[in-house]
Formats: structure tokens, C-alpha cells, sequence
């Protein structure tokens, strides 16, 4: 999941302003879930999805090639 599909799922879970700027809508899930804002904005994403108990999909592995 990339940063942009991170985000748009925070927005989502936390009903967060659609048009509300990535920035912006991670400042506000911080504060919404009562967290520093702290470190790269991946890493904020990453651990607002954590404490919201949101499960990110890893992309599926690739059969062995033969």
C-alpha cells in the first residue's frame, strides 16, 4: 500500500474531509487519535493504522517461476 492509499484509508476510517490535503489529513488523524506527530509521514501513517488496528495489505507474493 503506498503513501496516497494509506492516507485515503485514514481519511476514511476517521471521516476525514475527502479533499483535505495529505499533510493536513495527517495532522488531524494524529490529533483525532491522540498521537505526536512524529517522524516522516510514512512513518505517522504507518503507526496511525497501527493504533487504529487497521491491517495494511501486503501485495501478494509471486508464484516461483519454473
Amino acid at each position: 500500500m503506498n503513501l496516497a492509499q494509506k492516507v485515503e484509508l485514514i481519511r476514511r476510517e476517521l471521516a476525514l474531509e475527502p479533499s483535505m490535503p495529505m499533510a493536513a489529513a495527517i495532522r488531524a488523524a494524529n490529533d483525532a487519535m491522540g498521537l505526536a506527530a512524529s517522524g516522516s509521514l510514512p512513518a505517522q501513517c504507518d503507526a496511525l493504522l497501527q493504533a487504529m488496528g487497521v491491517e495494511q495489505q501486503q501485495p501478494a507474493a509471486a508464484p516461483p517461476r519454473r
